[in-house]
């Protein structure tokens, strides 16, 4: 089953939707992108976001959306083995980078600047087994090269839901031109939000 879900990627007073189909089963066309549906939590306009503090840093794994079937997760038409994502990243106003590897799409994704950052209302936790948890959630985006090709613009969210990291924290990745997108709560890992000092 397919929903559509709109991300909004609020910068001062200006805002970017990207439009995403989050898709319930696992057969996706490679096309197809996936990402947490943050419509019903959108902040700007006479809903402010609280502003950025902190620094943000995490490393894991994501297979299916909701953080269940880790080394089970298979994708039908996009890779014949199982399909899951590992990551590793640091953000903070201004500075920071991520390293993201699609093991079943074979994308690598180095984001080198962080160019945008923000604080982001958390949506809730997907995972079943954790229905609606909350916690902190930053957004950034900056300069990528995949698979060692530059030119590209990465968007991150990533929510830090408390300890431990499996089956609580989410992240997010997506190219803003629209050719990648995935989420996941996380099978392997953790994600951390520290305070500034």
């Amino acid at each position: 089953m397919n929903k559509t879900g709109i991300i909004t990627l609020a910068a001062g007073c200006a805002a970017v939707a990207l439009v995403a189909v989050a898709c319930q089963d696992s057969a996706r066309t490679p096309t197809s992108l996936t990402r947490p549906n943050f419509s019903d939590v959108p902040c700007g306009g006479s809903n402010p976001c609280p502003p950025p503090s902190g620094r943000i840093t995490g490393g894991g794994r994501i297979d299916d959306n909701n953080g269940t079937m880790k080394n089970n997760f298979f994708e039908p038409g996009i890779c014949a083995g199982k399909s899951w994502a590992t990551f590793g990243f640091n953000a903070r106003p201004g500075k920071g980078e991520i390293q993201w590897v699609d093991h079943c799409r074979g994308e690598r994704i180095h984001g080198y600047t962080v160019d945008f950052f923000d604080s982001y209302p958390d949506p809730g936790n997907p995972n079943p087994n954790h229905p609606g948890e909350k916690g902190t959630c930053f957004q950034w985006s900056g300069k990528a090269k995949v698979n060692g090709v530059d030119g590209f613009t990465y968007y991150t969210i990533a929510c830090d839901r408390g300890e431990p990291g499996v089956s609580h924290d989410q992240i997010a990745m997506s190219l803003t031109d629209g050719t990648y997108g995935r989420f996941g709560v996380l099978t392997g890992g953790n994600i951390q939000v520290h305070p500034t000092h």
